[in-house]
C-alpha cells in the first residue's frame, strides 16, 4: 500500500527523523489467560524520534515508552517496558490495549 510504513522482517523504515521497527517480545501471558506455563511471542512496532540528545521509543500497539542515548538502547530499554508491561497487567489491560488496532502511515500536508 502507498505510504504505508510497515513492513515485514523487522527491517527498519526511516522517515524524517523517526525510525520504525518491528520488534518481537516473548512475554508470560497473565496467569488469568493460561492453563499451563507457556511464553507468547508477539510482534509488534516500535517507533524511534530522536529527541535532542536521545531518542524516544514508542510501542503504539500497547501505548508503552521508552527512551535512550542511541537506537540500540532505546529498542532495548522498550522491549523490558513491554515485556514488563505483559508480566504485570491484567488480563483487562491486556486486551483492552490489544484490541485496537494501530496503524503508521504517511501523508502529505500543505505548509504556507
Amino acid at each position: 500500500m502507498p505510504g504505508d510504513s510497515r513492513r515485514d522482517g523487522g527491517a527498519p523504515l526511516r522517515r524524517r527523523g523517526t525510525k520504525f521497527f518491528q520488534i518481537e517480545i516473548l512475554s508470560l501471558a497473565p496467569a488469568s489467560l493460561r492453563s499451563h506455563l507457556f511464553f507468547m511471542i508477539h510482534t509488534l512496532t516500535a517507533i524511534l524520534t530522536r529527541e535532542d540528545s536521545g531518542f524516544v521509543a514508542l510501542c503504539p500497539e500497547v501505548d508503552v515508552a521508552s527512551q535512550g542515548t542511541t537506537v540500540e538502547e532505546a529498542k532495548a530499554n522498550l522491549k523490558e517496558a513491554v515485556e514488563l508491561f505483559f508480566e504485570c497487567a491484567s488480563e483487562t489491560e491486556v486486551r483492552q490495549r490489544m484490541a485496537s488496532e494501530s496503524f503508521i502511515s504517511s501523508m502529505e500536508v500543505q505548509i504556507a
